[in-house]
């Protein structure tokens, strides 16, 4: 099952992926996000090329902590 934050019937974009990075990230900053529910959106973001990509990119910028 997909998490809520990701479609199942469209393939996600680079810029999607940042964009997905960085709620999660915001979630994370605020302590809305339970831990393995930002372990299962990380697991689901880094499955295709573009997420991980994204998602990579985007933390090496930003020069955070997941915790």
């Amino acid at each position: 099952m997909a998490h809520p934050m990701f479609s199942e019937t469209e393939p996600m974009t680079f810029e999607q992926a940042i964009a997905q990075t960085q709620a999660l990230l915001e979630q994370v900053a605020t302590e809305t996000l339970a831990e393995t529910e930002l372990e299962a959106a990380i697991a689901q973001l880094v499955q295709s090329e573009n997420g991980a990509t994204g998602f990579f990119c985007h933390l090496s910028h930003q020069r955070v902590h997941l915790r």
